[in-house]
């Protein structure tokens, strides 16, 4: 029998999830989107989507009352399940024991207050698992303090320690985790007792330790290798072994006890199973299927169990649902585990029709529904009838085997036209670039297999005018029947909202202000511009060129008299910076000094007083090679980035290096704060990058590094207390943003939509 609703999209991508069965709610954390999700357990629609950066693990504390949720950042976040109200708690120890920057991904909660931490050197996945660490930190709810609790100093070394995951009793009691050793948490004594991950997981830890849960109480503890489920008592003594038929993985994975006790689920990925073991009897009982097609989400998660005996799966941007009180299938004698094989029948329906379809290699003992509704099998099941709807838009097809086992090909089938989003929300009103549609219902395949003409043979209107030059996109998510087409916008008025209407041969779907027409853009024709700055203090915008600083009126769009440089300074491409002082009278222009072979010999700065051209001042000294930007103070001094990185005293007209931490020579690029109180700078490397803050009362520098994060350029609030960097670099595609506070932690970074731009 088929579920009522085996799979709902969310968007994004579920994590990991807590079970709240006395408010029969999810919560579920979604990372892609910076939200946690709170799902009904009886519905599974989203009641709500609370702003969380960088969301991961999450636990409830002991107080029944608040969620506790460890984040890819340098930070916890706790919520008030009452209230909703979301509280960021960043990390006060930065870091203590290493070099490199600690993200928090796992949590869980104990009853004296703690919350037990996977700590993680960010850009190091643990075992190729991002759910794991190399320290374990342990917070202190009750004073908001973070303290390493492993690997404990001399006796170990950071490089040794790996924790893949963590596990606490329901009472919050216990917990244990993997590291040099097997340990078990109490919370009672706030202390560990510890055995040999040999012992623990015989003979002799020969595959590693793979995953672990622990029982309500604390009686009972599971631990998972590849071949096998070693369970033993609170005194972490052996007391069965059970065989499981297949290896159980690391990443993507996740064991838990049912909340009774009496049942283990080991979750498999890719397919996505659970096998049952029976937690009295110690005897493998078989699995159920998660999975859903395509299948492609790295990220997919058994997120929790609740008594109803229903199974929450975070995978392809939704939640799928699976009944564990169903008797599982028999584990396969040699092959893994397979779901119900499940179609794929990628067909695309107008509204009101049936359609007939063949079907190629589809077992003999699968019932198939489409959107909840019976499919009937025709002609020995190799064709199929789909049955018709009246809603437009996509359909899950759901397979259910004689076990009662089931699988789901989200949106494999679709009806009518149903435009889901535009790559772009703000249009130019008299050029014609390239959009993207993406939906449902705009092309058949038979369209799509047409390689040599991929022309769209329906029409796309936007604010009623006709797009032109479209063409197919093809399926833009493969298994599924989201589609997507390219045009060329109409031109439009300034202001106008834009309703975007699509008709192919299936029906016609409507997209209600999917864009906006902005206002005519002034293009001042100008050449040879280094950088631009804006100064509010006259409300005119600086242009660098080579021999002068051009000025623009910002109000009436017209060219001042521009600030002409003397004869011994010129402004050189990738060379040269300006910057601004906080109160608007100095503006500084650096560039290196070279000798005939483009060596640096030294630095230039050019000093003007907006206000009085007429008198500029030159600065030269062979000190450092400054080739980034420049940032000005409120102390009246300097700051020029490089590789041996500056501050100039713009009173005394003294130069002095700029000592870094962390053995660190260079800074590629600064930037203040509008009074200057405060400047910050970033280093693109290729082996890491760091963010610093750099007081410029006392020029004391203070950096925080990130592995594998690449900061290329940064921008800061206006009053200097967030700033923002830009990362970029190897295997990065489109920009990545970090926004850290002052004492430079890292506390978010910026998601990406799922469709539209």
């Amino acid at each position: 029998m088929a579920l009522a609703d085996p799979f709902h999209f969310v968007g994004g991508c579920l994590v990991h999830g807590f079970s709240d069965e006395s408010r029969q709610l999810l919560f579920a954390t979604n990372p892609c989107l910076n939200e946690l999700d709170v799902i009904s357990a009886q519905d599974f629609s989203v009641k709500a989507r609370l702003p969380v950066p960088q969301p991961w693990g999450i636990d409830q504390m002991a107080d029944g009352n608040t969620l506790v949720i460890g984040t890819q950042a340098q930070e916890l976040v706790t919520v008030n399940e009452n209230t909703l109200a979301v509280t960021l708690h960043p990390d006060s120890a930065m870091g203590t024991g290493t070099e490199v920057s600690l993200f928090f991904p796992n949590v869980v909660a104990m009853a004296n207050g703690k919350v037990l931490m996977i700590a993680a050197e960010q850009g190091v996945e643990s075992n190729d698992n991002l759910d794991g660490g190399q320290f374990i930190y342990e917070w202190d709810s009750n004073t908001n303090t973070f303290t390493q609790l492993e690997p404990n100093g001399a006796t170990q070394c950071p490089q040794c320690w790996e924790t893949d995951s963590l596990a606490r009793s329901a009472d919050h009691k216990w917990a244990v985790f993997s590291g040099d050793q097997f340990y078990l948490y109490s919370s009672d004594t706030d202390s560990l007792t510890s055995a040999p991950v040999g012992a623990v997981n015989p003979p002799s830890d020969e595959y590693g330790i793979r995953g672990y849960a622990i029982n309500a109480d604390g009686s009972e503890i599971a631990v998972a290798s590849a071949g096998q489920v070693t369970f033993l008592n609170n005194s972490l003594a052996v007391l069965a072994t059970t065989p499981i038929p297949y290896a159980f993985q690391t990443a993507r994975t996740t064991v838990q006890f049912s909340p009774d006790g009496s049942k283990l689920y080991l979750q498999y990925a890719l397919p996505l199973t659970i096998e049952e073991v029976d937690a009295n009897s110690y005897k493998a009982l078989g699995y159920l299927s998660g999975d859903a097609l395509p299948g492609g989400d790295n990220l997919q998660r058994l997120l929790a169990t609740d008594s109803a005996g229903q199974a929450f799966v975070g995978i392809d941007g939704g939640l799928r649902l699976v009944n564990l009180t169903q008797q599982p299938v028999s584990n396969p004698s040699l092959n893994v585990p397979q779901a119900p094989g499940c179609p794929s029948l990628d067909a695309i329906l107008p509204l009101g029709q049936s359609q007939q379809q063949l079907l190629m290699n589809v077992p003999n003992d699968i019932s198939i529904y489409v959107g909840g509704r019976p499919a009937q099998l025709l002609n020995g099941g190799t064709s199929i009838s789909i049955p018709a709807s009246s809603v437009p838009g996509p359909a899950d097809v759901e397979c259910v085997d004689t076990d009662g086992d089931t699988e789901v090909v989200v949106d494999g089938v679709s009806y009518g036209v149903d435009p889901l989003g535009l790559s772009a929300t703000l249009l130019p009103p008299d050029s014609n670039p390239f959009a993207y549609l993406f939906g449902f219902g705009f092309y058949s395949s038979s369209q799509l297999s047409n390689t040599t003409d991929p022309s769209f043979e329906g029409s796309v209107l936007l604010g009623g005018k006709s797009a032109f030059n479209a063409f197919t996109l093809g399926p833009v998510w493969d298994g599924t029947t989201l589609e997507g087409t390219a045009f060329q916008v109409p031109g439009g008025s300034p202001g106008e909202s834009a309703d975007v209407t699509i008709t192919s041969a299936f029906g016609t779907g409507y997209l209600s202000s999917a864009a906006t027409y902005y206002d005519s853009p002034t293009i001042i024709p100008t050449s040879g511009i280094l950088q631009l700055l804006y100064d509010p203090h006259r409300s005119v915008l600086y242009a660098l060129a080579a021999n002068e600083v051009e000025v623009l009126d910002a109000n009436t769009l017209s060219w001042q008299s521009p600030m002409v440089f003397p004869t011994n300074f010129t402004a050189t491409s990738g060379s040269s910076s300006m910057a601004l002082s906080p109160d608007g009278s100095k503006l500084v222009v650096s560039n290196l000094i070279v000798d005939t072979v483009g060596i640096a010999e030294g630095t230039r700065l050019l000093v003007l007083d907006p206000y009085n051209v007429s008198s500029p001042s030159v600065f030269s000294f062979i000190s450092g090679q400054p080739d980034g930007s420049i940032a000005v103070t409120n102390s009246n001094t300097v700051i020029l980035a490089g590789p041996g990185p500056l501050v100039f005293n713009l009173s005394s007209g003294t130069v002095s290096p700029l000592t870094l931490t962390g053995g660190f020579l260079g800074v590629s690029v600064v930037r203040a704060s509008a009074d200057g109180s405060r400047v910050y700078g970033a280093l693109f490397d290729t082996n890491t990058g760091t963010v610093y803050s750099i007081d410029p009362s006392t020029n004391a520098v203070q950096s925080e590094r990130f592995d594998y994060l690449f900061w290329s350029d940064l921008a800061v609030s206006p009053d200097g207390s967030q700033f923002a960097a830009v990362a970029e670099g190897p295997g990065v595609a489109g920009d990545a943003v970090g926004f850290f506070d002052s004492a430079l932690q890292y506390l978010n970074t910026n998601p990406y939509p799922d469709v539209s731009g």
